[in-house]
């Protein structure tokens, strides 16, 4: 988190504004938002989706894989993240 704190640009002569960095006119599109989400390493991550998906088990056993790859189960750390108290 430290290095993405310190890699904003800090604008100290202007007025603070919301802008998207993935054009260069800082407008968001759905096109802009696509091509960030075509970037390589979100394409190696597919390539294990799609491999998981084409496994020939059971399906219960797939969604939980889904899930653990993806951080989603609901363990009583992400349950406390959530700010679900058990």
């Amino acid at each position: 988190m430290m290095t993405m704190i310190s890699n904003v640009n800090w604008n100290v002569n202007g007025h603070d504004r919301l802008g998207w960095d993935g054009v260069e006119h800082q407008q968001y599109t759905v096109k802009s938002g696509y091509s960030i989400l075509n970037n390589e390493d979100l394409m190696q991550t597919s390539e294990i989706f799609q491999l998981l998906w084409s496994l020939k088990i059971v399906p219960t056993a797939i969604v939980c894989a889904w899930r653990l790859l993806l951080d989603r189960l609901p363990t009583i750390y992400n349950l406390a993240r959530r700010g679900i108290q058990v």
